[in-house]
Parts: structure tokens; sequence; C-alpha cells
């Protein structure tokens, strides 16, 4: 099971080498760290390439709050938070 802090789940699973790691803050919040880009997005939709997978955030609203090289933040009203571990980025 994940931890907590500060309010925030983590996943806990950094110590996996070069694996996305996620933050998840009710249903308004997803922090991603190791990404390699967004693939596709609409405020109902994000797709971000990570290594291994590709991880897609549906919900309403959503906006990227922040981006840079290393991590990802997405909020909105937050519905769905798929791995697709196939490499099919869709």
């Amino acid at each position: 099971m994940g931890k907590i802090k500060d309010g925030i789940m983590s996943n806990g699973l950094s110590w996996l080498s070069g694996m996305p790691q996620t933050d998840i803050t009710g249903d308004g919040r997803i922090r991603i760290e190791n990404h390699r880009g967004i693939y596709n997005f609409t405020s109902e939709s994000v797709t971000v390439d990570a290594p291994g997978m590709s991880i897609i955030i549906t919900g309403d609203h959503l906006d990227i709050r922040y981006m840079s090289g290393e991590s990802i933040e997405i909020t909105g009203r937050i519905s769905n938070i798929a791995y697709n571990h196939n490499g099919d980025l869709r």
C-alpha cells in the first residue's frame, strides 16, 4: 500500500529504476515523475508517455499545471487513471 505524506498518496515504488512514480491527491491532482512527454491532451483526456507504459488520465477540466523534463502535474476533476503496458499510446 502507498504512503500518505502531507495529504498526498504515493505508490512508494521509486526504487524501480526508470519507472514512473505517481502522486495522487484526491480526485483533483496527479503528479507523474520520470515521464517522457505528452502524447495527447484535451480538457477530458491526457496521455502521458512514460518508460514501459503510457498513463491515460480522463476527467473534466483537465489542465497541465506544471511540466518539466522530469515531472508533470495535471489538475482538474480526475475520474480515471489507466496504465497501458502494451506501449500503445491510445
